[in-house]
């Protein structure tokens, strides 16, 4: 009775099992570090609950299901695709007021329900109801993301590509006249 022939030992089978075992490693470790299994997931595809735009310490809401809404729901997840920087620059009570009550501010709140995740090889910006943009007064020149979970403000930022595109949203649509 014969069972199998034996193959004589692949250099090319054992070199690929190894670069696999190297990836799946590399993968896992970190998706343990970052505490998502899709960090590597360029895309942010959220949709808000509700944006409101701070303007001059006025509150203006943009209706759901409107144009505005829209476009500047699209803008966001466009703004935000790719490989996402993250930076040290941190949203602070003071800005946050300045944003809210400043004469001088225009800021996008993009509030979520239930929460979302930004998928990225950073730790930062998982389960966040709330991001912050600011369009324009302090910190607006670097493109930044602040992200809130309830009254809690979240370290650091993301930077996005560019916030002209929501910018241009929001005087197309007349919503900081």
């Amino acid at each position: 009775m014969v069972i199998g022939k034996r193959h004589p030992p692949s250099i090319l089978k054992s070199l690929s099992i190894f670069i696999l075992a190297i990836l799946g490693f590399g993968y896992l470790s970190i998706a343990v570090s970052t505490g998502d299994l899709l960090w590597f997931w360029p895309a942010f595809n959220g949709k808000p609950a509700s944006i409101t735009v701070h303007c001059a310490g006025r509150l203006r809401p943009v209706p759901p299901g409107s144009n505005a809404f829209e476009q500047l729901s699209n803008g966001l997840n466009d703004e935000l695709w790719g490989l996402n920087q993250w930076q040290t620059l941190s949203l602070s009570e003071a800005t946050w007021n300045d944003y809210v009550l400043g004469e001088e501010s225009q800021v996008l709140e993009y509030r979520f329900s239930p929460y979302e995740t930004i998928h990225s090889y950073f730790r930062f910006f998982k389960n966040f109801d709330t991001l912050i943009v600011p369009l324009e007064g302090r910190h607006a020149n670097s493109n930044p993301v602040f992200g809130l979970k309830g009254e809690l403000i979240l370290p650091g930022s993301f930077r996005l590509e560019s916030n002209a595109p929501l910018q241009e949203i929001v005087r197309e649509y007349n919503l900081c006249p």
